[in-house]
């Protein structure tokens, strides 16, 4: 589920592919015709994993090294 804060202050959860606008922003049209998610599956594999161990860490309130702090910044490190 997705928290979503509306710029007037309203809250609500709700599921991504039914809050999305557009399904795979990242996709593009390779010359053949074939649809190339890769810049997508980077994303979710390289970045994001780094930097949800790092969130998950301060929502516990535990002190985040200077390594964590790379990895939510930059999604690596």
């Amino acid at each position: 589920m997705l928290h979503v804060y509306t710029r007037e202050g309203k809250y609500f959860r709700g599921k991504p592919n039914v809050l999305s606008s557009r399904r795979d922003y990242y996709a593009v049209r390779k010359g053949n015709g074939i649809r190339d998610n890769t810049v997508e599956q980077v994303l979710a594999n390289d970045v994001e994993q780094g930097g949800i161990a790092a969130l998950r860490k301060l929502a516990d309130g535990v002190q985040i090294s200077a390594r964590d702090r790379a990895s939510l910044c930059l999604g690596s490190a």
